[in-house]
């Protein structure tokens, strides 16, 4: 019975699966703590030649472990791969005062912009509800959400079209 490695598996869909799917995937197994940065370095460093390592190289460089689902990793990827600057995931955003108001799936500290992808689990009334809460306290403390679906993701050019927009207002 054949057997393979999370890093081995990594190289492995990297010749046959788009970058942005070999990050989500090297993401997972990174926060899962299924492997390393340096096992997967090695592995790497031992498949040189195979169909897919370049691929797989370019996505070691985009991994983070942070990232909390596959649509996160994707939109990151497709952000930078777009040009745009890498926005940090997860991370805790807190009022003037200390007192905790959201922690944001994708985040440009500096400009003040959350990037916020709604999956499926965000059309309940309940979840509706306290997204809208949410938003409201982060705009109410100035920073932009921009809200991310998955058309967005069908359609990338869309969703860089909206990150894009808030970074070009931010900075003007």
């Amino acid at each position: 019975m054949a057997i393979t490695t999370p890093e081995r598996t990594l190289v492995d869909i990297a010749e046959d699966v788009p970058l942005p799917l070999v990050v989500a995937f090297g993401d997972h197994i990174l926060r899962q703590l299924l492997t390393t940065q340096g096992a997967i370095a090695e592995c790497l460093a031992r498949s040189r030649g195979r169909r897919g390592v370049r691929r797989a190289r370019q996505a070691v460089d985009l991994l983070d472990p942070r990232a909390e689902s596959p649509p996160e990793s994707v939109l990151r990827v497709t952000l930078v791969s777009a040009g745009l600057p890498a926005p940090t995931p997860q991370v805790v955003i807190r009022s003037a005062n200390g007192d905790f108001l959201a922690r944001g799936d994708l985040v440009y500290e500096d400009e003040r912009i959350v990037i916020e992808y709604d999956g499926e689990h965000h059309l309940t009334p309940e979840q509706q509800a306290k997204d809208a809460d949410r938003r409201h306290l982060l705009a109410l403390d100035g920073w932009l959400v921009v809200t991310i679906t998955r058309r967005d993701l069908r359609d990338p050019r869309r969703a860089i079209r909206k990150v894009d927009g808030a970074l070009r207002q931010r900075r003007a």
